[in-house]
């Protein structure tokens, strides 16, 4: 019980502290990120090599919900179109980015055999993958409507009641890295608020609320495809296993 309790003491900290990071300016978290030589995961599209930027879309219907789909389209600052994202509603669906002339840019997938857990102990995962390699020699892991897709980026949530974070790892030559970045949420009214800090401690990435849209602050060299990916890929996550209820 002692535990318990601590645990939640802990949790209710860090969402204090989070909210008054939010509250923040940018630039009193986000750090320079290094690009990959291979790019980012939705190409050119959301480009931050030049600087911070600012990414907007809706946020996805939560719970159980979250599995009838629908379409989510992301614009940058000034309003401009940039992507848009398709939920596919059942288990194993394929969840699609496209551009906004419809070319394919990337896709979401569960690697979860089954449905099967309890309340948010179990440790799933969810792979995002792009439509070019991610690194020279890699083989695509299947394709939808002939376009070849690559595993990207691994996100992970660990078991556990007060599990409020998800990792982000690269595919690599040998398989995934260690975690690369790690996602942190807060609590409060949706849409989904978050920091998103690289492993060496520097800030990535900043998601805040702003008239009922995800506002995504992207540091100079982090991936904003990967941002876009990763603010799905949470819920999912979260109501991949359907007692799941925290």
């Amino acid at each position: 019980a002692a535990a318990v309790a601590a645990a939640a003491a802990a949790a209710i900290e860090a969402d204090s502290n989070g909210l008054r990071l939010l509250a923040a300016a940018d630039d009193e978290f986000l750090a320079p990120q290094s690009i990959a030589a291979t790019g980012c995961l939705l190409g050119g599209i959301a480009d931050s090599s030049a600087g911070n930027i600012v990414i907007r879309f809706p946020p996805c219907a939560q719970g159980l919900a979250i599995f009838n789909g629908g379409t989510y389209a992301m614009s940058n600052a000034a309003g401009t179109a940039l992507a848009e994202v398709t939920l596919t509603p059942q288990f194993k669906g394929i969840t699609v980015v496209r551009d906004p002339a419809g070319a394919i840019l990337a896709a979401l997938q569960t690697t979860s055999a089954s449905q099967a857990g309890l309340s948010g102990l179990t440790t799933n995962s969810f792979v995002a993958y792009g439509a070019r390699p991610r690194f020279e020699g890699q083989p695509p892991s299947f394709a939808v409507e002939n376009v070849n897709l690559y595993p990207w980026v691994l996100a992970t949530r660990p078991g556990g009641m007060m599990t409020k974070h998800i990792t982000l790892s690269w595919a690599a030559a040998g398989g995934w890295s260690a975690p690369a970045f790690t996602l942190n949420w807060f609590m409060g009214l949706g849409p989904l608020q978050y920091k998103i800090t690289a492993a060496d401690g520097t800030g990535a990435a900043l998601g805040r609320k702003s008239s009922g849209l995800h506002e995504v602050s992207v540091a100079q060299g982090m991936d904003a495809g990967v941002c876009l990916c990763a603010t799905y890929m949470v819920p999912l996550l979260i109501y991949e296993i359907p007692d799941n209820t925290n």
